[in-house]
């Protein structure tokens, strides 16, 4: 998915949509949507599980750097 429909599909759930009429409106299976929810809430972020765990890896490569 995209930024955009990644950032569409948080409005829709945020507006009380179901996880299944937002997978439906944007093309894409419920259980996409549902991960994006659950990482969301965790995260606080729309980036992807590959973005997050990349800038993990950069943030304590810059630590063991530091100390």
């Amino acid at each position: 998915m995209t930024f955009e429909q990644r950032y569409r599909a948080l409005g829709m759930l945020e507006a009380v949509k179901a996880v299944t009429n937002v997978a439906r409106n944007i093309g894409v299976s419920h259980c996409t949507i549902s991960r994006l929810r659950t990482r969301f809430n965790a995260t606080g972020s729309l980036k992807t599980a590959s973005a997050l765990v990349g800038l993990g890896k950069l943030l304590s490569m810059k630590t063991a750097i530091l100390c």
